[in-house]
């Protein structure tokens, strides 16, 4: 990777973290940013003076070889993703596409291949996803794997596993009149007032059957991406009005 040949082509800040993106080209530069806007609550070129800076530097994978050093140990493995610790560096690799993190220069570095544009919004949001919260939780920004919903000022969090039903917990509720603020995944962080829970992840995975219930969500479930058996979209056009970007959360409910 050859840092001079990057070009700095966007800036956003979360909760007074900074965040830089570099591409290579005008065409990994359109795929990058299309992707970030698409998938996560951010601020673009909101930079705040002197705050901490994360810089996430993107390159093709053309040529799809990927060789870890020979010190690098097996750190985490999953059906979708395999990390290695080599000191102070972590790879976290799926399929061809890989990502170097360097934790203590908050520099994450994505080595992306043609068959990652290919996949599914979920599949592609969840690799961006976790290495950038590899990078944020080195300024304090924490993710946790629940849903975040206010009403009328009380917050709370729904935390379970995957398929435990927070979001369909969560789209009770919006109907019934509470905002929401993240599907799946939302960041905390401490501050002066308590715990402050964040937005984070855009977008909401929902089972097609659903529709039969909530019968607002039969078009957009239909016309929306598939992520595995769950269909993935946005509700802000079916519930306008309800997103919050904070919350200071009393309660966590576990599914």
């Amino acid at each position: 990777m050859h840092p001079n040949k990057m070009s700095i082509i966007k800036s956003y800040s979360i909760s007074k973290v900074n965040l830089q993106v570099e591409c290579e080209d005008k065409l990994l530069s359109k795929k990058v940013i299309d992707a970030i806007d698409d998938y996560f609550f951010m601020t673009s070129d909101g930079s705040i003076p002197n705050s901490n800076n994360i810089t996430m530097r993107f390159k093709n994978n053309n040529n799809l070889s990927f060789k870890a050093p020979e010190t690098a140990q097996e750190f985490f493995v999953s059906s979708s993703l395999h990390v290695l610790k080599d000191g102070n560096f972590y790879y976290l690799i799926s399929g061809s596409s890989v990502f170097q993190l360097e934790l203590s220069n908050s520099l994450g570095i994505g080595l992306l291949d043609s068959t990652y544009w290919e996949r599914c919004p979920k599949s592609k949001q969840e690799f961006l996803m976790l290495s950038l919260l590899w990078l944020l939780r080195e300024h304090g920004l924490y993710g946790l794997h629940a849903n975040g919903l206010v009403k009328d000022g009380f917050g709370i969090l729904i935390a379970g596993g995957s398929g435990s039903g927070k979001s369909t917990t969560a789209l009770s509720l919006i109907r019934q009149g509470w905002d929401y603020l993240s599907d799946d995944v939302t960041l905390f962080r401490h501050s002066s007032d308590g715990i402050e829970a964040i937005a984070f992840q855009k977008g909401f995975s929902f089972d097609p059957h659903l529709a039969d219930y909530y019968p607002e969500l039969n078009k957009p479930l239909k016309a929306s991406s598939f992520n595995g058996q769950k269909r993935f979209l946005d509700i802000n056009s079916i519930y306008p009005n309800k997103f919050l970007s904070s919350c200071f959360p009393n309660p966590t409910f576990a599914l």
